[in-house]
């Protein structure tokens, strides 16, 4: 049997395995290029949501100082608002007479 009737399938099998590898490698780099995008969007949404976590802090902070203000403000209001009844009974006493002038 001549060696080149042996050789002939045997390239011939080579060859379609190559085109196989090819196909085949041609695949990877599609799917890893679509890694690559999805990487890229992912590092997006990434930093949109560290900005917008930088955001909520700076509103947190803010509202924490305008809730103070509140507090405050708000205990004023009681200080005056007692300051006031109490002198207005101190003038329905006088006005009546009632207890100690």
């Amino acid at each position: 049997v001549c060696v080149t009737h042996q050789v002939v399938p045997v390239m011939h099998q080579v060859v379609r395995l190559t085109h196989q590898v090819v196909r085949l490698t041609q695949q990877v780099v599609r799917l890893m290029h679509q890694v690559v995008c999805m990487t890229r969007q992912v590092v997006c949404v990434t930093q949109q949501v560290v900005r917008l976590t930088h955001q909520v802090v700076r509103v947190t902070r803010q509202v924490e100082r305008v809730t103070h203000q509140v507090v405050r403000v708000t205990h004023q209001v009681v200080c005056v608002t007692h300051q006031v009844a109490c002198s207005g009974k101190v003038r329905v006493r006088r006005a009546f007479a009632i207890g100690p002038p």
